[in-house]
């Protein structure tokens, strides 16, 4: 019996080292995992800093990306606007074109203005003439009549 009880302190006895030394490695972990928190609680203000400055690096950018594409709608707007229109290029070319057409119209308009002044210079000419002519065939008429007068009262005399 007594070997028993012995052999029984004995377990028990092993069985409280086995349970000390669970509770050191406990106690052990527990202290390992407290110098972790002290740690990472003396690290929290600057990792916050660190994060609020990341924050608001990325606030920055956000506002960046927001006015950015905010100026890319506008472009495409502006783009679609520019669109309906010709180009530089076509403009040009039909300024061009425009231009030789009103050349073009501007020395038949010349011409036609030298073909009606000469016209109104010839009937301007024409009709002189044409008055001339009748103030001579008026004279004649009356130096005609003036003559069969003459010759009427000549056969009279006679």
């Amino acid at each position: 019996m007594v070997q028993t009880a012995y052999q029984n302190a004995l377990l028990e006895l092993d069985n409280l080292e086995q349970t000390l030394n669970d509770a050191r490695r406990a106690k052990h972990v527990q202290e390992e995992e407290a110098r972790q928190l002290d740690e990472a609680l003396l690290e929290m203000p600057s990792r916050i800093a660190k994060d609020e400055e990341k924050i608001e690096v990325l606030k920055k950018e956000l506002a960046k990306a927001r006015i950015y594409r905010q100026h890319q709608e506008e472009y495409e707007v502006l783009t679609q606007c520019i669109l309906k229109y010709p180009s530089r290029e076509e403009l040009q070319k039909r300024k061009d074109e425009l231009m030789k057409t009103k050349k073009k119209i501007d020395i038949s308009r010349r011409r036609r203005e030298k073909k009606i002044l000469a016209q109104k210079s010839a009937y301007a000419l024409f009709f002189e003439q044409l008055a001339m002519l009748q103030e001579s065939e008026g004279k004649d008429e009356v130096s005609d009549s003036e003559e069969e007068d003459a010759s009427a009262a000549m056969q009279l005399e006679e």
